[in-house]
Order: C-alpha cells, then sequence, then structure tokens
C-alpha cells in the first residue's frame, strides 16, 4: 500500500508539474497574443430553455474566466453545444474600469451583474454573468508546491547537522548527552573522539 500511495503521489507531481510548465508557456505567451476557450449550452426541456456560456482567456500574464447562465422560454430549434478555441490580441479588461483599485492593477477583478438579456435574439426571464480575472502567477505558485514538497523539502529534511538533535534539531553543544527539548538520546556524543 505503501508503495502505491509512493507511486500516485510521484505520479500527481509529475502531473503537477508539467501543468505549471504549461501555464508558463501561457503566460509567456499571454503577453502578445490572446487565447481563449469558450463554450456555449443551449438546453430545452418542456418549460424552459437554459443558456449557460463561458470562457477562459489568457491575456496580459492574466487569466479571466467568464460566465454567463440564464432561462428563457423553450425552444427545442435552439438546442446546441459549442466548444471553441479563438485567438487574437490580448486586451485588459480592468482598464474598461474608470478608477481601478490597487487590486485591479494587481491583477485581480471579480464583477457581476445581470446578464445580456437575449439566448439567441430570445428574451432572457433570469440572466447572471460574472467575470474573475486573477494572475497566472497564482496556478503557477498552488501547481508548483506539489512538487517541490514531494522532491525538494525531503532532501533538507533528513539532514543531520553535526551538533545538533537529529529529532527535534535542538542545539547539543551545552548538553551532548541527551537532547534537553525532546529527550533524545545521541548516538555518539558530540565531544567524544
Amino acid at each position: 500500500m505503501k508503495r502505491l500511495r509512493r507511486w500516485l503521489f510521484n505520479g500527481l507531481s509529475l502531473v503537477s508539474l508539467l501543468l505549471c510548465l504549461a501555464i508558463i508557456v501561457v503566460w509567456i505567451r499571454s503577453h502578445w497574443a490572446g487565447d481563449a476557450l469558450i463554450f456555449d449550452v443551449n438546453l430545452a426541456t418542456s418549460s424552459q430553455m437554459q443558456r449557460i456560456e463561458g470562457m477562459v482567456e489568457s491575456a496580459n500574464g492574466e487569466i479571466e474566466v467568464f460566465g454567463d447562465y440564464g432561462f428563457a422560454p423553450p425552444d427545442p430549434a435552439a438546442v446546441s453545444f459549442d466548444f471553441r478555441f479563438e485567438h487574437g490580441w490580448p486586451n485588459n479588461f480592468w482598464m474598461l474600469i474608470f478608477n481601478p483599485t490597487l487590486l485591479h492593477r494587481a491583477g485581480f477583478l471579480f464583477y457581476s451583474a445581470p446578464g445580456s438579456g437575449f439566448v439567441d435574439h430570445a428574451p432572457v426571464t433570469r440572466s447572471v454573468q460574472f467575470v474573475f480575472t486573477f494572475p497566472t502567477w497564482i496556478p503557477m505558485a498552488l501547481l508548483f508546491a506539489l512538487p517541490i514538497w514531494r522532491w525538494i523539502v525531503p532532501r533538507f529534511r533528513g539532514r543531520k547537522i553535526p551538533g545538533f538533535c537529529a529529532a527535534c534539531g535542538y542545539d547539543l553543544r551545552a548538553t551532548p548527552d541527551r537532547c534537553p527539548e525532546c529527550g533524545t538520546i545521541p548516538a555518539k556524543p558530540i565531544n567524544s573522539i
């Protein structure tokens, strides 16, 4: 079981590291090109039509998540599912704000409002839009934490520094026979030759 857990943890660390490297490439690319993954889903039931639209865009070192969710009168002809990739010039959404705050300038933005009001030219009864923007370094840091914790931290954790307790790291120069912090008896006293 321990071996399986180690293999699984190593695999997740490798996937996390590869995703982190992919986000680094997207971050570098986002300074001269804007890329967006867009999906649009229209589902019809007997009483209403539900529309879900979303976009994840990378531009100017930021990731923007956009969503629009609404209901309209039923129309079976309008049922659709669309998923596409678009490419264009990067934009700065926060520049549309007249008085940007320090958080907006740092790349953070959350905006929510009533939606567009139409789904395929039919009036929407309820619709909500939201935009959430954050800097690209946040997912990079989160994805890079697992490989660091798995492969780099254990290299420093197991080091035994002469003159310090192997269990807790307490300085043993004053009491070489026993650690006063945790009570561990060193294998060989420090002052012995």
